[in-house]
């Protein structure tokens, strides 16, 4: 049937030669997946998951990064997956670890809260560079997108937040100690 409708097309444009070719057809593949600032990501090695926190954007050079617990991304040069490694699946690569802080862990028979001796510097947290073909969505189900950003140093006792976790859900709180 194709070379019937080749026939039908005109041999000549203008005085030039007009030669036609067909090929098979081609079959289009997703170039990008979304990732979402609630998604499972984690790592396959140990199986670990956890939810994203959180997107940061290098305004000169444009690379994108994910944020989440250090105890969930791993270390410098782990390879993060959606989901997170321990939902099962060994999930798609997403991205790579670029910096990971992970507390030191407190001593034997002592709480874990905000009223624990501890210091401003014992953070964990990790952010993985985004890989190219990765969309980040910044909206947060059952929040939306990000309306503003309050800096640390303005944060203050009673200010109201939302966060939604992979297994919590949405979670209304204000900040405490």
């Amino acid at each position: 049937k194709r070379r019937d409708s080749v026939k039908e097309l005109p041999p000549s444009f203008e005085g030039f030669p007009i030669v036609y070719e067909t090929r098979p057809p081609a079959i289009g593949l997703a170039a990008s997946t979304v990732l979402a600032a609630t998604d499972n990501i984690g790592r396959t090695s140990p199986a670990v998951s956890g939810t994203a926190g959180g997107f940061l954007k290098e305004a000169n050079s444009n690379v994108t990064y994910v944020l989440s617990c250090a105890h969930v991304l791993g270390s410098v040069g782990d390879v993060v997956t959606l989901p997170g490694g321990a939902s099962g699946s060994s999930g798609l690569n997403v991205g790579d670890v670029v910096r990971s802080v992970l507390p030191p862990p407190n001593p034997p028979n002592t709480s874990c809260s905000s009223r624990s001796p501890g210091s401003v510097h014992n953070l964990d947290i990790a952010v993985a560079e985004i890989r190219h073909n990765i969309q980040p969505d910044p909206h947060v189900q059952g929040i939306g997108k990000p309306a503003f950003i309050t800096p640390v140093l303005r944060m203050k006792q009673g200010d109201q937040v939302s966060l939604v976790g992979q297994k919590s859900g949405k979670v209304d709180a204000e900040i405490d100690s």
